[in-house]
């Protein structure tokens, strides 16, 4: 089971599980799950290199936001343990999220709507969530934190090409009760723009106050109490044509 769904800044078609239904009325789609069983694929046992991930149990390498917290997840992302749980597989849309060439990748084909890949073994309340992203092709990506997938929930901290971010929160399936949080058109300098940049995003969650950092650099606070805890997790976002994300090093700090 995967998270998928419309962007909020267009209307979308209504989709339930696998099922298409055309809304003669033209009412803002669902935000929805896939419940695919995702499919494994020969391409998981190929590409996978013989890496060590390392599951960290010391506590003295501090967080560069806080300087405080406990390293929790410290994960490369190749794909060769994946005790976190990752997802894996290609839902009948043609997203899906794959570990390859060292890398975990995410692809949304479908235009207007985002994917996301959950690590389903975590759970996590007050925390610094880091990753590094490269953008391969057009579109957006990011992160998304205190998910919950079986309800649809989840923040969600988009990062584009072009420069622009936007923070959003999804607090159940229908999409016209979610919320963006950040001013249209929110730019940040700190952020690399273009194809094949790698940005480093990272959110600090510590009760309602949500920092939004790209590149070790602050870019916005926002105060928000939807929702306090749950699982992590990436996404690709397709802004027209299909996108794939490349995400590698994610790393987790309790606090």
């Amino acid at each position: 089971m995967s998270l998928e769904g419309p962007r909020i800044k267009q209307r979308a078609p209504l989709l339930i599980g696998l099922a298409v239904l055309v809304v003669a009325a033209g009412s803002i789609g669902l935000f929805y799950l896939v419940a695919s069983r995702q499919k494994s694929t020969a391409q998981t046992n190929a590409t996978a290199t013989v890496q060590t991930k390392t599951r960290a149990t010391i506590t003295s390498q501090q967080n560069p936001y806080t300087h405080k917290g406990t390293l929790v997840l410290n994960d490369i992302l190749n794909g060769a343990s994946n005790s976190d749980n990752w997802e894996l597989g290609t839902n009948t849309n043609g997203a899906g999220c794959i570990f390859r060439a060292g890398a975990y990748h995410v692809t949304q084909p479908m235009e207007g709507f985002f994917h996301g890949c959950i690590a389903q073994a975590t759970n996590f309340s007050n925390f610094v969530y880091q990753v590094q992203m490269t953008i391969a092709q057009i579109g957006s990506g990011g992160i998304l934190f205190r998910t919950h997938l079986a309800m649809s929930k989840t923040y969600y901290f988009s990062v584009s090409a072009d420069g622009s971010y936007a923070l959003r929160v999804y607090v159940d399936p229908f999409i016209e009760h979610a919320s963006k949080l950040t001013p249209n058109n929110s730019t940040a300098p700190a952020i690399h723009t273009g194809l094949n940049q790698t940005n480093t995003i990272a959110v600090v969650a510590n009760g309602p106050i949500l920092d939004l950092y790209v590149n070790l650099q602050h870019i916005a606070t926002f105060h928000n109490s939807a929702l306090n805890s749950g699982q992590i997790g990436v996404f690709a976002e397709n802004d027209g044509i299909p996108v794939e994300v490349v995400f590698s090093n994610a790393k987790v700090w309790t606090l």
